[in-house]
């Protein structure tokens, strides 16, 4: 079942944050913190520009979706939908819950105005996969992200 995430939630997101994070490129450069995830994800329950669903089974949070409204950078006039995270566990990767979570978000992206949705991947964690998800659900690639630690 996909479902509006509330504040009862949040310490299974962030175990289900932490055990994502820690896979990508960013933890090489900043470690995880609970505390700022915590405030993220209450953050975002509580604003009208953000929503929060998760995929519950058997009366467990298998995973979620985030995403922010906001106005589209060279256009104000019109706004975009970023996702701030997804994750899903890996029981349910491949799964139609996956793409339930993500046409969920975009259904409320829809429903507040948005022009464009944009979801991320990393480039090690089954991008290939997930583009071609992405890819049969109407996405198309934008951009590429490259990071670099700068901190001395």
């Amino acid at each position: 079942m996909i479902r509006l995430a509330h504040r009862g939630d949040i310490p299974r997101m962030i175990t289900l944050g932490r055990e994502f994070y820690v896979q990508t490129t960013h933890a090489r450069h900043i470690p995880f913190n609970e505390v700022s995830t915590g405030f993220l994800f209450e953050a975002m329950l509580t604003s009208p520009d953000s929503a929060v669903f998760v995929i519950e089974q058997d009366g467990q949070v298998v995973g979620g979706i985030g995403g922010t409204l906001s106005a589209a950078t060279y256009n104000f006039d019109c706004r975009v939908v970023m996702e701030n995270f997804w994750f899903i566990t890996s029981s349910c990767r491949g799964s139609l819950e996956a793409v339930r979570l993500i046409r969920t978000l975009e259904k409320w992206s829809a429903h507040n105005g948005a022009a464009l949705i944009m979801l991320g991947a990393f480039d090690h964690l089954r991008s290939s996969a997930l583009g071609k998800l992405y890819t049969k659900m109407g996405y198309e690639a934008s951009e590429h992200v490259f990071v670099k630690g700068v901190s001395q």
